[in-house]
């Protein structure tokens, strides 16, 4: 999926959910195609990467936006955050709400669903899913043996990787339903499908377990 941006029409804040570094290399590539807007050496531009995106964080990307473009007409701020605390998303809130004039966010992290329904509200939502590939971690996963599936699993739980997690979530649903009748779901399929829903919610939570949601997704996979 492209991201939808235009000149014309830009938000003030985007929200990408996906894979991190896909959509980062591609949005840079679309800040320069499609906004003439340089990313190097730039000090109207901020582009900054969290594990976990805290208070002081949101202090910072703060303090960037209401300082006046030096190069242009425009300042732009790229985030990428794996985890993004209550604390830090009313400090984004704030910062949303009241944007310095010619002020562009963008937010990217693996899931909205962790967002604050207040925070989202303000942001332009897009799922940026990359191009199937044969050796795509989703596509591993539903063409792999149980035993295949479940070492997919064990490399995510032992790196604790909640970001994995979710982008895996997201492959297999893509194509699962690429793969089904959706107007004749068998009773495994749609056990599935409502799996991978109560899961994504889950993987939200502070300290979910890895381990065994996905242990148990690999074992309900339909074949």
């Amino acid at each position: 999926m492209v991201i939808k941006i235009d000149k014309d029409t830009l938000h003030h804040a985007y929200c990408l959910e996906g894979d991190i570094a896909f959509i980062k290399e591609e949005l840079l590539k679309n800040l320069g195609k499609i906004l003439s807007f340089k990313t190097e050496a730039n000090p109207d531009f901020l582009h900054i990467e969290f594990d976990k995106f805290g208070i002081d964080d949101g202090r910072r990307i703060s303090d960037f936006q209401i300082k006046k473009a030096v190069t242009g007409d425009r300042k732009i701020i790229v985030i990428g955050v794996k985890t993004i605390t209550m604390e830090a998303q009313n400090s984004l809130l704030k910062t949303f709400e009241e944007p310095a004039p010619n002020t562009h966010f963008f937010l990217i992290i693996p899931s909205s669903e962790v967002l604050l329904p207040t925070l989202k509200s303000r942001l332009q939502i897009q799922k940026i899913i990359p191009k199937e590939t044969k050796t795509s971690l989703g596509n591993k996963f539903l063409k792999g043996s149980k035993k295949e599936k479940l070492n997919i699993v064990r490399e995510i739980v032992e790196e604790k990787d909640k970001g994995q997690a979710i982008k895996l979530l997201d492959e297999i649903e893509v194509l699962f339903y690429k793969k089904i009748n959706i107007k004749n779901l068998k009773p495994d399929e749609i056990l599935f499908i409502e799996t991978i829903n109560k899961f994504r919610s889950y993987l939200n939570d502070r300290s979910p377990s890895l381990k065994m949601l996905l242990e148990h997704l690999a074992l309900i996979t339909p074949k």
